[in-house]
Parts: C-alpha cells; sequence; structure tokens
C-alpha cells in the first residue's frame, strides 16, 4: 500500500496501553512518524499535579494543545468511556450528547479527524448499533462508524460500516495482523502491525449474528440410515426395522423416510425385503 500523500500530526489519548512497551512499538512497526505523534498522558492544572484528562472539562485544553502543534490530521480517543468525568453517564444519550458537542466542534475547526475506539458489549443479539457499548450516542452523533472484527469461523478479520453519511455506506475492507520483532534498549518486543488485504462487501449482520448450521431433523437422520442401510442390495424389512430401532429411530419416522426415498417392498419366501429405487425405476 502507498504511503498517503497528506500527511498530519497525531494526537492519541489511550491510557489503557503503556506508551513505551505497547503504543511506541505498534507505531514503529506499522512504519510511522513517530515525531509527529503525540500521546497525551495527562492534563497539568493549576496548583495540582497532572491529572487524567476528562472529555467533560478538558476538551479546551486539547484544542490548545492542538493549535500548539498546528498540524494534526487526528485524534485518537481509546476508548472515550475512559476519560469520562464522576459525573458523565456512558449509557445516558443526554450525558454523551454533551461531551461529543465540543469534540465535533474541535474537529470542525481544526480540520481533524476524532476517532473514537468503543468497545462491543456482550449482546449477541440486534443489530450492529445495538452492539456498540454505552448509549446509542456514541455511534448515533458521529458522521461515520465502523465495526471491526474477526469472523470466528474462518479467522478472518474485518472493518465494516455500521453507517457512514461522508461516503460509501457499504464499503469496508479486509485486513490481517501480523507481527514482527523490535530490538530496543530494554530489549526485544514482539509488535503487532495491519496489513490491508482489500476492499470488502460482507454484511455486519452476516459478521455478528452467522446463520447457525441447519440442524438435522429426525426424518433427515432417519433417510441417511435408510440410505446406508440399503446401499449394497436388498434386505430384510424386519432387520432394517431393528437396526432402526436400536439407533432411536421410532417407526413411524422410519416410515416416513422410506416414502419419501420411495423404497420398495418386495415380497419375498420368509416376508418382505426393502430395497432402494435405482433411477431406472422410474
Amino acid at each position: 500500500m502507498s504511503k498517503p500523500k497528506i500527511t498530519g500530526s497525531v494526537i492519541i489519548l489511550a491510557n489503557e496501553d503503556d506508551a513505551a512497551h505497547t503504543i511506541r512499538p505498534r507505531l514503529d512497526a506499522a512504519g510511522a512518524d513517530t515525531t509527529k505523534v503525540y500521546i497525551v498522558e495527562g492534563v497539568a492544572r493549576e496548583g495540582q499535579q497532572v491529572d487524567l484528562f476528562q472529555l467533560d472539562t478538558d476538551v479546551a485544553a486539547l484544542r490548545i494543545r492542538a493549535e500548539e502543534i498546528g498540524d494534526v490530521r487526528l485524534i485518537i480517543i481509546d476508548p472515550p468511556s475512559a476519560y469520562l468525568g464522576p459525573k458523565v453517564d456512558a449509557y445516558k444519550e443526554s450525558d454523551v450528547r454533551k461531551v461529543l458537542a465540543p469534540l465535533t466542534k474541535l474537529a470542525h475547526d481544526t480540520g481533524a479527524l476524532v476517532l473514537l475506539v468503543v468497545h462491543l458489549n456482550k449482546r449477541s443479539d440486534g443489530g450492529a448499533q445495538q452492539r456498540f457499548g454505552g448509549s446509542t450516542a456514541w455511534i448515533a452523533a458521529p458522521r461515520a462508524a465502523f465495526l471491526v472484527a474477526e469472523e470466528e469461523s474462518s479467522r478472518r478479520r474485518f472493518m465494516l460500516p455500521v453507517k457512514n453519511n461522508l461516503g460509501n455506506d457499504r464499503l469496508g475492507f479486509e485486513y490481517r495482523v501480523s507481527e514482527t520483532l523490535l530490538n530496543y534498549g530494554s530489549g526485544p518486543i514482539k509488535a503487532p502491525f495491519i496489513e490491508w488485504l482489500g476492499t470488502s462487501n460482507r454484511s455486519t449482520t452476516d459478521l455478528l449474528n452467522p446463520p447457525k448450521p441447519k440442524e438435522r431433523s429426525a426424518l433427515d437422520e432417519a433417510k441417511e440410515f435408510l440410505i446406508n442401510q440399503l446401499a449394497e442390495g436388498a434386505k430384510p424389512a424386519a432387520e432394517v426395522q431393528d437396526a432402526a430401532k436400536v439407533a432411536g429411530i421410532s417407526a413411524a419416522t422410519l416410515n416416513r423416510a422410506k416414502t419419501d426415498l420411495r423404497v420398495k417392498s418386495n415380497k419375498v419366501d420368509s416376508g418382505w425385503n426393502w430395497v432402494l429405487r435405482s433411477i431406472f425405476d422410474e
């Protein structure tokens, strides 16, 4: 993938990851210009030591820092719920919208993209918008939202649009996570990085709620049983019925399977034989 023609500085708020042992190695593995990356570790309040950045009170300080840097193109907040003050309820829509409003203005005034990394909740139902943790305002207020998830069956990874008011709302991307070993003064660190594999039109619904394998019915099992029993030719009906009973197949289900498969009953001296019809019997 070619390098972007438009470059700028990045501000990162990610207090759940260690800057030296996690964020820096990942930036290096991705080939980032780390001189353009600024990691916010806190806010120096008047008369106090450095305190944790809070979205409900410190966006003005973030704006000042962005203006000082001058060419900020991206502000990452991972996750925003970790930067909410004690008076903000992450599950209350009005609280979240009040927090997001100054961020929206900051993005508009500086031209920077504000990227919020919101975790998924533990729900297993509903659409993609219902799977993001906290208030629905985390998804409703931003202009674009993407779901980043792994397909359980294939282990393939996707970044798919949940909404996009600025561009194509169906175009997503497939990627894989690779690793490289980097050497630092403290020793080697294994760092992951993203390799983009191309675009994707996968549905978020299919990714989050894949169709469940169709459960085989008792009739399907009885049909398979009959086909296996009669695969080598005619067999006494009593023998087949006894084997079906041992296999837990009821007489009624066995007879339905016999009818569906159009199994023939032939009279013999010892009773009846069952035999599968061939294409030549049509």
